[in-house]
């Protein structure tokens, strides 16, 4: 990981790639870090403060996803359909003009 970071980040050449590409490196550095930990120790997640989820909470967290999703959906048909109307109207004032 380290090798990715110092070698081949500076070798990239768009800035948004190369944020992308830092944040993957980070993130996937923590968790090869902790996964370290937790071999050297030889003890359980719990020591690192993980725990298991009961099932309500995981229905708490698994629901949210889709509501948002479909939510999100019907915004965008209501704004699409809101937003084509309103261009036709313009489209047609454009086009409407006498010379």
């Amino acid at each position: 990981m380290i090798l990715l970071v110092v070698w081949l980040l500076p070798t990239v050449a768009d800035p948004a790639v190369a944020g992308v590409v830092g944040l993957l490196a980070s993130g996937v550095m923590g968790l090869v870090a902790l996964a370290v930990a937790v071999l050297i120790r030889i003890r359980g997640l719990a020591a690192f403060g993980f725990r298991r989820a009961r099932p309500r909470h995981m229905v708490l967290g698994a629901v949210p996803g889709p509501a948002a999703y479909v939510l999100g959906v019907v915004v965008v048909v209501v704004y699409m359909a809101v937003e084509s109307v309103l261009l036709q109207g313009e489209q047609r004032a454009l086009t409407s003009f006498e010379v």
